[in-house]
């Protein structure tokens, strides 16, 4: 299984020439304003054209691990949170109630942000009553790992039971806000499956062999993260010319769970209205 981590990605890289004319910056002879995405929100300079796989039922775990991760896939398991007791479970009353005590780390809604939050415990901690109280109108996002009084109201995948992947667990998350969040363009340093249980989160995934077009900045020297420093509100293309190159995937995200691999990038931004979502890490697999 060692090796199935350790794949060997071919990097191509289709290098774009810069030419001036006319006074005005071109991009293979084509004037910038022309340019389809430039300085327009990440995804607006071509349509999402990667397949990727879904499901709405269970997969066995042989079948996640050849398909998904030994290649280093994506894929949706559409409907599954909706099995877990959180989905019914988790209101803003109910959470106030069963778990206004467990302390949750929270952070500004915009990723990249320079301004803290402000909860109970000082900067970027609360308590997740307080935070319920207030984050319909302050500027506060819940990124923390789920308090362990709140396991019991989530479940495993099967197919992680079902294999050597299920004692990979290091962490389990908890993302809630009051909808408008949107993350920076990132590869995490472990595997992930990501559930929403309401609202709405779209995902453009990109996959690691284009790491060079997305302009990778190592989140340290023996991290596998990291994030590219394009703004995904307004992407410069003269700036980023190799990004026009960029091809991605972009399921649409209700009730959902997904598996990210440790080796693609994605850009998260949620809708404006207030969700829960659960986040799931593990290790790359190792033997044991």
């Amino acid at each position: 299984m060692a090796a199935a981590d350790m794949n060997v990605y071919k990097i191509v890289v289709l290098l774009l020439w810069l030419t001036q004319s006319h006074g005005e910056v071109a991009i293979e002879g084509r004037i910038m304003s022309s340019v389809t995405g430039h300085l327009q929100p990440l995804g607006a300079h071509r349509h999402p054209d990667v397949h990727i796989d879904e499901y709405d039922h269970a997969i066995s775990g042989e079948v996640f691990f050849e398909e998904y991760v030994s290649r280093q896939k994506p894929v949706v398991f559409r409907g599954f949170a909706k099995q877990w007791p959180a989905f019914t479970k988790w209101t803003d009353e109910t959470l106030s109630s069963m778990y206004a005590s467990e302390e949750v780390k929270i952070e500004p809604k915009r990723d990249g942000s320079d301004r803290g939050a402000l909860g109970t415990f000082g900067m970027s901690r609360d308590t997740l009553g307080n935070f319920i109280a207030e984050y319909i109108q302050q500027d506060k996002y819940i990124v923390s790992e789920l308090p362990v009084a709140m396991y019991e109201d989530v479940l495993v995948y099967p197919a992680l039971s079902a294999c050597e992947l299920g004692r990979s667990l290091v962490e389990v998350d908890l993302w809630m806000s009051s909808g408008g969040t949107r993350s920076r363009l990132h590869r995490d340093a472990y595997n992930a499956i990501n559930c929403v249980l309401n609202g709405t989160k779209e995902w453009m995934t990109v996959d690691n062999n284009q790491t060079e077009n997305v302009y990778f900045v190592a989140s340290g020297r023996y991290e596998m993260g990291g994030l590219s420093p394009i703004d995904v509100d307004s992407v410069d293309l003269k700036e980023f010319p190799r990004f026009q190159e960029v091809r991605y995937g972009q399921p649409a995200g209700v009730h959902q769970c997904r598996r990210l691999s440790l080796h693609s990038w994605r850009s998260l931004p949620s809708s404006e209205e207030h969700g829960y979502e659960e986040r799931s890490c593990i290790y790359p697999v190792r033997p044991r």
